[in-house]
């Protein structure tokens, strides 16, 4: 784990919601994009039930 993802992880051990927002910024537009349609693929064609799964 790099040194600024495990920095950015401490914000979740304390009440801390800049913190919280903070941890999404070392991750590439195109990640979020891939999570968003695999979160509606899920939600579409396995019932909603593997999403709940890996929610």
């Amino acid at each position: 784990m790099t040194q600024s993802l495990a920095q950015s992880l401490q914000a979740y051990q304390r009440f801390d919601p800049s913190g919280w927002i903070d941890l999404y910024r070392p991750f590439p537009f195109w990640a979020g994009l891939i999570a968003i349609v695999a979160g509606a693929l899920m939600m579409l064609f396995c019932n909603g039930k593997l999403f709940r799964f890996v929610a």
